[in-house]
C-alpha cells in the first residue's frame, strides 16, 4: 500500500488534472451518444405517417385549386350576364340622385334665384295705413312657402 500511495505522490499535478478532464470528458460523450439513439428511432418511426400526411395535404390543395378555378369561371359568367343590369342599375341611380336634388337633400351649385323685397316708394294714400306699403313677417312666409311649393 505504501508504494502506491507513494506512486501517487509522485504524481504531477498537470497529470491528475489531465486525467479528471479526460474521464469528465469521457463520461459526456457516453451521454451524447447514449441520447443519440432514441432521436433517431423516433424519426424513421414517423416518417410514413409524415409522408401519408403530405400527401393528403397535397390533395386538399389540389381539390381547392380546382374549387378556386369553378369560382373564377361563376364570377366571369355572373359579370357578363351583370352587364345588361349596369344599364338598370344606372337609370336607378339617376332617379334616386334626382329625387335627392327634389327634397333638397344634395347642395346644388349655380346662378341661383334672387329675390329682393323692398318697401313700396309711393306714397301712402289717405284711408290706408302705412304698414301696408311695408314688408311683413307675414309677406316673407308667404313668399318662402311659394318657394317651397
Amino acid at each position: 500500500m505504501t508504494a502506491l500511495v507513494t506512486r501517487l505522490r509522485g504524481l504531477q499535478s498537470w497529470q491528475v488534472t489531465l486525467g479528471l478532464a479526460l474521464a469528465a470528458l469521457g463520461f459526456l460523450v457516453a451521454a451524447q451518444l447514449r441520447s443519440e439513439g432514441p432521436r433517431v428511432r423516433y424519426t424513421s418511426q414517423e416518417r410514413s405517417p409524415l409522408i401519408e400526411t403530405v400527401l393528403s395535404l397535397q390533395r386538399n390543395q389540389d381539390a381547392l385549386k380546382a374549387r378556386i378555378l369553378e369560382l373564377n369561371a361563376q364570377i366571369r359568367d355572373l359579370q357578363g350576364s351583370g352587364e345588361g343590369n349596369a344599364v338598370l342599375v344606372r337609370d336607378l341611380n339617376d332617379q334616386l340622385e334626382n329625387a335627392r336634388i327634389a327634397a333638397g337633400l344634395v347642395p346644388l351649385e349655380g346662378p341661383g334665384v334672387v329675390l329682393q323685397l323692398d318697401d313700396s316708394t309711393l306714397p301712402v294714400p289717405s284711408g290706408a295705413t302705412g304698414s301696408d306699403y311695408q314688408i311683413t313677417a307675414q309677406d316673407l312666409r308667404t313668399v318662402v312657402d311659394a318657394l317651397w311649393q
